[in-house]
C-alpha cells in the first residue's frame, strides 16, 4: 500500500525508489508530495533527496507529465526494458 511505501522509506532512507504511481488505487501525485514534504519537514539536504522513478503505461501521457510537475525525477513505462532501468538509475 501507499502508507507501507511511506513508512518503508522513512525507516530505510533508500536513494532510489521505483514504484507504481497507482499502488493500491493511490494517487501517484499525492504520494510523490507525501515524499517531498517529508524530506522537507525532516530538514534533509535537498542535493541528496531521493530520486523516484515511476513506471506508468506509455499510453499515460498527461499521468506523467503530472508525476515530473510534482517531483519525480523520471518516468519510464511500464513494464521497463532493463536497458531503461539501467539508463533511469544513471539520474
Amino acid at each position: 500500500s501507499a502508507q507501507e511505501m511511506l513508512d518503508k522509506i522513512q525507516s530505510v532512507k533508500p536513494d532510489v525508489v521505483l514504484f507504481d504511481p497507482r499502488i493500491s488505487n493511490s494517487d501517484g501525485v499525492v504520494l510523490t508530495n507525501s515524499i517531498r514534504e517529508k524530506e522537507r519537514s525532516s530538514g534533509s539536504n535537498p542535493t541528496r533527496s531521493i530520486q523516484l522513478i515511476a513506471l506508468v503505461p506509455a499510453s499515460a501521457v498527461s499521468e506523467k507529465q503530472k508525476l515530473l510537475a510534482s517531483g519525480v525525477n523520471r518516468v519510464i513505462d511500464a513494464p521497463p526494458t532493463l536497458a531503461q532501468l539501467k539508463e533511469s538509475l544513471d539520474c
